[in-house]
């Protein structure tokens, strides 16, 4: 709950500001599931799906993003899974996969974009919290909002900076959570008595 609490604040900016759903993700089994998410407060057409909702894990911007920033143990599993559990689309899906690592190696977020008409597009971050896991951070909207351009050229950039920040001000929070624990019960001694 407290890392939601900190997190709620900056997707509200990242909405606001872009005009885009902001979504905090985790993984469930093959899904994300939506941990948290702001909606922009001037656009009439946003993401149709609210906190508990499942989307795919390799075929989300959010999903994809999890996916490339995941350790290797798990990612490695969790790409022979998903080759097991849909054999007719692998050879599609590894190929967005592969697209998604390359975009995060060059640009430092994923981008998954469906044709014009299609449902969701958006761009992902992973978003890695010592202690705590591995989640993700998307933007995203209906497919007819965003050129790619866009989502390349202000989208991503935007993104990613903002998860960056948004990883630092976690980090520090939790190293002010430990020295407060470690401080407390640290006061002064009684003076020895005579």
């Amino acid at each position: 709950l407290a890392l939601r609490q900190r997190v709620r604040p900056m997707l509200d900016a990242m909405a606001e500001a872009m005009d885009l759903t902001a979504i905090l993700g985790a993984r469930e089994n093959l899904s994300i599931v939506f941990l948290e998410m702001s909606r922009p407060p001037r656009s009439l057409l946003t993401v149709n799906t609210t906190p508990g909702s499942l989307v795919p894990l390799a075929s989300t911007a959010i999903g994809l993003a999890y996916l490339v920033g995941a350790p290797l143990g798990e990612r490695t599993q969790l790409i022979s899974d998903l080759q097991r559990q849909h054999p007719e689309d692998w050879d599609r899906m590894r190929l967005t996969i592969e697209q998604a690592h390359a975009d995060h190696a060059t640009r430092g977020f994923v981008i998954h974009q469906r044709p014009r008409g299609g449902a969701v597009s958006g761009v992902g971050v992973p978003l890695p919290i010592p202690l705590q896991g591995h989640l993700a951070v998307a933007c995203a909207a209906p497919a007819s909002e965003h050129s790619r351009r866009r989502l390349v050229e202000e989208i991503g950039p935007r993104v990613r900076d903002d998860v960056a920040r948004m990883k630092q001000n976690l980090a520090q929070a939790q190293e002010h959570a430990r020295a407060g624990v470690h401080g407390r019960g640290g006061g002064r001694a009684d003076p020895p008595r005579s």
